[in-house]
């Protein structure tokens, strides 16, 4: 077996940990993404986390650390928040922004 990139989602989580350098990124945490409460499934090859927001199928590619705050027992593990422009409308669809 080599020793490549993982192809699992909960295997690339460990690698977005660490090249992001998230140490306590792990699946199951509850993220708020711009206002969009889900849970992470794990990472991909971008380097990016895998979110599965109430009533989707599917999980979502998001940026582990554009608009998030990530929670664990109702505490707040980490938290990146960009301040919005005035006049910067970020009120569309979550999937343009992830």
């Amino acid at each position: 077996m080599s020793e490549g990139r993982p192809k699992t989602v909960s295997g690339m989580l460990e690698q977005v940990r660490r090249g992001r350098k998230m140490p306590w990124l792990k699946r199951g945490l509850v993220v708020d993404v711009d206002g969009t409460m889900g849970t992470v499934v794990g990472g991909n090859a971008s380097m990016n986390i895998q979110v599965r927001f109430a009533g989707m199928r599917h999980s979502c590619n998001c940026h582990p650390t554009w608009q998030t705050t990530y929670y664990q027992d109702g505490e707040v593990v980490a938290e990146y928040k960009q301040k919005k422009e005035r006049g910067d409308d970020t009120t569309g669809s979550h999937d343009s922004h992830h």
